[in-house]
């Protein structure tokens, strides 16, 4: 059998000049040799010391697959964090993260793309952007977690890790668990996070 896969892939350009009507493939294969050959099942035939093989040029058609669209979905943007309060940002999905002293993450700026989180058409999530840590007081640290991703855009079968390298010129890791959560693994100045993308 090994011999027949062998030689198929060694004449598979002899198919598309052979045309069948009946759309079948047929070849005689010497068994004493491994040689195959294409025939014209109308005009030729196999020799007395060849077998003859047919098959069909397509297999069964599967099942379609689910519908996807054919290009990216618009980029969903982070929001800031609602002035004059402190909101939960595991339960307002989408807004930056604030900690109990006013550290918190926002859009860096200074030109720089806001941080944004979006599915191509292949069904994977990309997040980008450049999340930027801000304090008031100076000591006041930021939570770990930058934001939330809300339910289609999270890892279902476990949490993902990414290698980032923060303004600084750190390497810093960007976490994305399975309850959406985006979180760095220590306190920057900035974390990109264009290089964050999978397949849920």
């Amino acid at each position: 059998m090994g011999a027949v896969c062998l030689a198929l892939a060694a004449t598979a350009y002899a198919v598309a000049s052979i045309p069948a009507k009946d759309r079948k493939i047929t070849a005689c294969f010497k068994k004493t040799s491994g040689d195959l050959r294409v025939i014209d099942a109308a005009k030729q035939h196999c020799s007395k010391k060849e077998r003859r093989l047919t098959w069909n040029q397509a297999g069964q058609r599967g099942r379609a697959g689910p519908p996807r669209s054919l290009t990216p979905e618009a980029r969903h943007f982070v929001g800031p964090r609602v002035v004059g309060s402190i909101p939960s940002c595991d339960t307002h999905l989408g807004t930056f993260c604030v900690g109990d002293y006013d550290g918190r993450w926002d859009n860096y700026g200074n030109g720089y793309a806001p941080v944004a989180y979006f599915k191509d058409s292949a069904g994977f999530v990309h997040l980008e952007g450049l999340a930027g840590v801000f304090t008031t007081p100076a000591n006041a640290p930021p939570p770990k977690t930058i934001f939330y991703l809300p339910s289609g855009y999270r890892p279902l079968n476990g949490t993902r890790e990414f290698t980032v390298r923060a303004c600084g010129g750190e390497l810093d890791y960007v976490d994305v668990g399975t309850d959406g959560a985006v979180t760095a693994s220590t306190y920057r100045r900035c974390v990109p996070l264009d290089v964050v993308s999978f397949l849920p």
